[in-house]
């Protein structure tokens, strides 16, 4: 499979998430896509900022008792 094809599955997938689900299932999606986006970006040679969040992502929280982060 291709970036490209991976990039319109995703966007398939995320058309049929209904608006009831739980959100992270929207944002997850997205959060793909947009790594993948800029995957193709970074191979074409473009500075595209990989240090820079994606759109919809959020900070790391370290777990309460010191276990795997959230």
């Amino acid at each position: 499979m291709t970036i490209d094809e991976a990039i319109k599955v995703l966007e398939d997938i995320q058309r049929f998430v209904k608006p009831g689900d739980p959100p992270e299932e929207h944002t997850a999606i997205g959060l793909g896509t947009e790594a993948l986006k800029r995957v193709i970006l970074y191979r074409k040679g473009m500075y595209i900022g990989l240090g820079n969040k994606l759109r919809g992502e959020t900070e790391e929280q370290p777990c309460q008792q010191g276990g795997e982060k959230r």
